[in-house]
């Protein structure tokens, strides 16, 4: 189908390897399903490792932990489990050929690679509304961020947005944002909420 691509094998092919992809290969891991996981991003987590605040776990580990905490623990039973992963792997497409055919053409560093399997999960679905989804006008609005985007500079790069802070929205995620600059040392000026509470 593809010439001179390398062809893999797997039961299962999870793409997709935050919260959902990990814990998903790790299940059909232990059900003795030969698994292939695949994430885009060169680290796994999804989005976890930008969420440092507490909260999570509570489910699945009977245990409070913070994104990293909880995306490590994820990833340390997935490595023990000795489920296959490639991290920097974009996906480019998926073809399904009938309920125990499916074909997987996905590119990473060291290569482009086709992977046959009888069953895909695709576990790569929260994304974060870009800000012109939420209604911030402008293709070039400067000072403005998402929450996960400041999350993410924060975060993962350690860079701060900016030192006053006006935060709209006073759902979990707003909060935890005011809370989180407020720690940093930024003056939260407002935490700006439509409903009459928080």
């Amino acid at each position: 189908m593809f010439p001179n691509i390398p062809a893999l094998s797997y039961d299962v092919v999870v793409i997709g390897g935050g919260p959902a992809g990990m814990a998903a290969a790790i299940k059909a891991k232990e059900l003795g399903l030969n698994v292939l996981l695949l994430d885009e991003n060169d680290y796994l987590g999804g989005i976890l490792p930008q969420c440092i605040h507490p909260g999570f776990g509570l489910h699945y580990y009977r245990e409070e932990l913070t994104g990293p905490e909880f995306a490590s623990r994820l990833a340390k039973n997935l490595v023990e489990l000795g489920v296959e992963y490639r991290t920097s792997a974009r996906v480019l497409e998926i073809r399904n050929y009938s309920d125990l055919e499916k074909f997987v053409l996905f590119t990473s560093p060291a290569g482009i690679y086709g992977v046959w399997a009888k069953a895909i999960i695709y576990t790569a679905g929260a994304r974060e509304r870009h800000a012109f989804e939420i209604g911030i006008v402008g293709d070039r609005v400067a000072g403005i961020y998402t929450a996960g985007e400041a999350q993410t500079l924060m975060d993962i790069y350690g860079i701060m947005p900016g030192r006053e802070v006006v935060i709209v929205g006073s759902g979990d995620v707003g909060l935890i944002m005011a809370r989180r600059f407020a720690l940093e040392g930024a003056k939260v000026k407002a935490v700006v909420e439509l409903m009459p509470y928080p």
